[in-house]
C-alpha cells in the first residue's frame, strides 16, 4: 500500500483496492517461501553454497557503489543483519545457473500437460 501512495495514488483509491493488493501481496509472499525452500533443497542436494571469495567480491561492490570500503560496509552489513542477504543472493544465482546448464528442453504436443484438454 506504501508503494501505491509513493506512486501518486490517492488514499481513497488505495482503501478502495486494499483487500486485492494484500491477496497478491500475500500469493507474492507465498511463492517467494515455496521458491526458497526449493532452491535451498537443490543447493544442499548438489553442495551448491557461494565461496567465501564471491561474498568477499560481492561486498567490494555492494561497497563501491554505496562509496564505502569494502570492510565498512562488511560491518555494516553485519551489525545490521544483512550478511545473509549478500549470502542468499549469491546463492540464489548459483542455484538458477545450475537449473539452467543442466536443464532439458523438450517439445511437448498442445494439450498433453492439461490432461488431453485445451
Amino acid at each position: 500500500m506504501n508503494d501505491q501512495h509513493r506512486r501518486g495514488v490517492s488514499q481513497e483509491i488505495v482503501e478502495k483496492e486494499k483487500d486485492r493488493i494484500f491477496e497478491i501481496a500475500q500469493g507474492l509472499a507465498r511463492s517467494r517461501v515455496k521458491m526458497g525452500f526449493i532452491e535451498k533443497r537443490i543447493a544442499e542436494r548438489e553442495g551448491i553454497r557461494p565461496e567465501q571469495a564471491e561474498i568477499n567480491a560481492r561486498i567490494a561492490m555492494l561497497a563501491a557503489a554505496n562509496q564505502m570500503t569494502p570492510q565498512k560496509y562488511s560491518q555494516e552489513l553485519e551489525r545490521d543483519g544483512r550478511l545473509v542477504n549478500v549470502y542468499q543472493a549469491i546463492l540464489h544465482e548459483k542455484v538458477l545457473a545450475f537449473l539452467h546448464e543442466h536443464a532439458r528442453i523438450e517439445d511437448v504436443p498442445q494439450g498433453s500437460l492439461t490432461g488431453g484438454q485445451s
